[in-house]
């Protein structure tokens, strides 16, 4: 059996590797030594290794993802399944169709990966047997089956969330053991050398609520690397979590020690000049602040060679994320001179505090700050920590951006985060529009049994306009249909179908109206115009024709 371990991990298999380091490790013998070694650096250049080693941007080796979810009896659906792009998927619908229950059931999955990091056979969120089972189901259970894949070594990862109905005879167990051997060594070798760790997180619409104040006690609190999986997957990835940690890393920056130094170097060089002009009194405040400057030099120095990555340097990384994302803001940094630690950016090149910025703006940079934030935390062995992998989720990802924002949301977080999974949802035509067909998902119903589906849209979405995709893809007119003023256009074509060269009363008067509501230079005043063109060209066929004819 031990043979046959060591050929699979040899070929790349992680589970079978991590088994014989775990059989190894307690032996003293150097045979057993060098095999535990041999174990761990296969399993850790698993996690870490990078595909290529010439790219500019890391990409891993070895990808975690989410293949395929099938649900069964799960809320309002008898079954459904959807298969999952390495990369993105947008999943679309009417309101009411299910796309925050398919988000919640991956959460809900993720959750047990998360919770086994952080400590050994945890248990993840459970399935709720009054809530997450479906009413009128025959069943006494409800099951989401997830199958994740990570790398050429574990291409099947199947877990199993499970509930029985509330009196079922006998109780449906959910199959969580393959979530609990992955976590395990994620955990272990973690803290045998430290690896990156792949995030999880969930952004439901519940980041909408309002922004709270931090309190200036809350600043001190320190966060552990871990501490990145807390509340990650609950939904609200509020701006104020976000707030303490960066506050937190400011006070423990360089850029704090640098500017006490600069003060405390001018005052040596005041008090020395005053020493110098005879003034013998002040040189005991000379040699204390020299030892003062001395020992501050000495911290500085150490912290830089002792950390694998310093606050000030953490801090520059997250500060990139946002104004690369978020295109109103160009920095953001935390300001001192009042006494008080706030946080302020420049929004639109105004310089405001970030209390000052609107909702929506808060609710995005919330987000993208919250994201940045954790990336950071779980990947301390990355130069650029934000090339980290993970599986984000996030529910209307278009909530509260203005359309120009919406165009380049998507792009721009692919961008800064390349090797997170996003799995999202949207209502926005203009979100669909900068993103490939095959990325999409979109709900449909079966003709015979009235069930839910998900299949790609019938047209490329990708550089196609937002009025096409509205009506080919959402299947809503691009324009309003219970608007009188919606149908000028079409009245001023029917008008035009009974006269000649000539426009009747009827047509000059439309023509008027449309001209007087949309304005001269609108769109719909082209439209009516290139309708007449297109009239009067017919026209003048037609007549060519009748002459031809007579002639004949």
């Amino acid at each position: 059996m031990t043979k046959q371990q060591e050929r699979s991990a040899r070929k790349g298999n992680l589970l079978a590797a991590f088994e014989l380091y775990q059989q190894a490790k307690d032996g003293g013998s150097r045979e057993q030594e060098e095999a535990r070694q041999e174990w761990f650096d296969l399993c850790w250049n698993y996690i870490q290794a990078p595909a290529q080693d010439n790219l500019n941007v890391y990409q891993p080796e070895n990808s975690f993802n989410l293949r395929s979810l099938s649900m069964t009896d799960f809320r309002r659906f008898a079954q459904l399944s959807v298969n999952f792009e390495e990369d993105l998927t947008i999943i679309i619908g009417d309101n009411g169709k299910g796309k925050t229950s398919i988000l919640t059931a991956i959460a809900r999955t993720l959750s047990w990966f998360s919770a086994n990091i952080l400590r050994e056979d945890s248990s993840g969120q459970r399935l709720n047997e009054y809530s997450d089972i479906k009413n009128d189901t025959e069943k006494t259970f409800t099951d989401v089956n997830s199958s994740f894949t990570y790398g050429k070594g574990l291409k099947n990862i199947s877990v199993r969330l499970s509930r029985s109905v509330p009196g079922a005879a006998e109780r449906r167990e959910s199959s969580v053991k393959p979530v609990k051997e992955l976590a395990d060594v994620w955990r272990v070798i973690n803290e045998g050398l430290k690896v990156n760790l792949p995030l999880f997180a969930f952004y439901s619409v519940e980041r909408s609520h309002p922004f709270s104040k931090q309190t200036r006690e809350s600043h001190e609190k320190r966060e552990e690397r871990f501490d990145a999986y807390n509340q990650a997957l609950s939904g609200a990835g509020r701006f104020d979590h976000f707030a303490e940690w960066f506050i937190y890393l400011h006070k423990r920056s360089d850029a704090e020690d640098m500017a006490m130094i600069a003060v405390l170097e001018a005052q040596s060089t005041a008090l020395k000049n005053v020493l110098n002009s005879g003034v013998e009194s002040v040189r005991p405040l000379v040699e204390e602040t020299n030892k003062k400057l001395a020992i501050l030099k000495r911290k500085l120095l150490t912290h830089r060679t002792s950390k694998t990555m310093s606050e000030a340097t953490q801090m520059e990384i997250v500060s990139t994320a946002i104004t690369s994302v978020i295109p109103s803001i160009s920095r953001i940094w935390v300001d001192t001179a009042s006494g008080t630690d706030i946080i302020r950016v420049i929004n639109d090149g105004n310089d405001v505090s970030i209390e000052q910025i609107s909702d929506g703006q808060r609710v995005f940079l919330g987000l993208v700050a919250d994201l940045a934030r954790r990336m950071v935390m779980l990947n301390p062995v990355l130069k650029n920590p934000l090339e980290g992998q993970g599986i984000v989720l996030i529910d209307e990802i278009e909530l509260h951006l203005h359309p120009r924002w919406q165009q380049v949301v998507v792009p721009s977080l692919r961008t800064v985060f390349p090797n997170i999974q996003f799995i999202i949802t949207t209502h926005s035509p203009i979100v669909l529009s900068t993103t490939h067909r095959e990325c999409i998902r979109e709900f449909r119903e079966n003709d015979e049994n009235g069930e839910y589906y998900l299949d790609l849209p019938p047209i490329q979405t990708k550089g196609n306009e937002n009025s096409e995709i509205l009506e080919q893809v959402m299947h809503v007119s691009s324009t309003p249909m219970n608007i009188s003023e919606s149908y000028l256009l079409s009245d001023f074509e029917r008008s035009l179908l009974k006269n000649g060269d000539d426009l009747s009363r009827e047509s000059h008067a439309i023509m008027e109206e449309i001209t007087k509501h949309f304005g001269e230079g609108s769109t719909a005043v082209k439209k009516a115009e290139s309708v007449l063109r297109l009239h009067l060209m017919k026209n003048k066929i037609a007549r060519a024709k009748r002459n031809k004819d007579t002639r004949g």
